[in-house]
């Protein structure tokens, strides 16, 4: 369940289009992370019996909304590099393929 974000991550890489533009990833990174650290806050601050499964979930979905998101924007600032110098193309995909794997 709580890696559910993983599953609509093709809506995600949507959202992330229409913006358009570093200006609206930045946003969308922003709120995605501050619901992420508040979620992990939380997750770290209360007792263990404070929280219903439930809700224990829930603030691991926001936490792996925002790895989901991470990657979404990663992928793209990848891939511009690509487009940007082609003849680099394939030490850039050398190295994300190393530093994924490790």
């Amino acid at each position: 369940m709580a890696t559910l974000p993983w599953a609509f991550r093709p809506m995600l890489d949507a959202a992330v289009l229409f913006p358009g533009g570093g200006e609206a990833q930045r946003r969308y990174l922003t709120g995605v992370m501050a619901a992420a650290v508040g979620a992990l806050t939380i997750l770290g601050s209360l007792p263990v019996t404070a929280l219903s499964p439930l809700g224990v979930t829930a603030l691991f979905v926001c936490v792996e909304t925002a790895l989901c998101a991470h990657d979404i924007v990663a992928n793209g600032m990848v891939s511009r590099s690509i487009r940007r110098t082609p003849s680099l193309s394939h030490d850039i995909a050398s190295m994300v393929w190393i530093v994924r794997i490790s």
